[in-house]
């Protein structure tokens, strides 16, 4: 019977540039949520522009989910859009990288359903991958204005 692999240890275990990724998510996942939901997208994106982060070298896939990781561990809920803005901005908000927007008529709720989710390079970053199954893209941020994001 092995010894069980606690957090902490798997967080250690990370190279530098994912600890600190992990450690940024939790830092400003707090800024973030409440900025977006009383300062509205394109204000939360100038804040994060403003703030700026140089562009990560690598793969930005292990960039987001340890950013993932570390916020699932937060006392509050983060929504999708929360995760695609902490996740674009730790991928430097470079060009390659972008969030994506995407609407699915939900036949359970009977209403439709948005999503957001972060692509670098033309390869989607989400880690669950749900947009490629139900979620038709949006062209532009400006076509929506949901009340809540999955």
């Amino acid at each position: 019977m092995g010894e069980e692999v606690t957090s902490w240890q798997r967080y250690r275990a990370k190279p530098p540039r994912e600890r600190r990724a992990a450690m940024w998510a939790l830092a400003m996942t707090p800024l973030i949520k409440p900025l977006l939901r009383f300062g509205g997208y394109r204000r939360t994106v100038a804040f994060l522009e403003a703030v700026g982060r140089s562009p990560s070298a690598g793969d930005p896939q292990p960039i987001v989910s340890v950013a993932s990781a570390a916020m699932d561990r937060l006392p509050f809920r983060t929504t999708c859009l929360d995760r695609s803005l902490v996740s674009w901005w730790l991928l430097g908000g470079e060009d390659h990288a972008r969030i994506k927007f995407g609407v699915a008529f939900d036949e359970t709720i009977g209403k439709p359903r948005f999503h957001a989710w972060v692509e670098a390079d033309g390869r989607s970053l989400d880690l669950g991958n749900e947009h490629d199954l139900t979620f038709v893209p949006l062209e532009a941020a400006e076509t929506i204005q949901p009340d809540r994001f999955d």
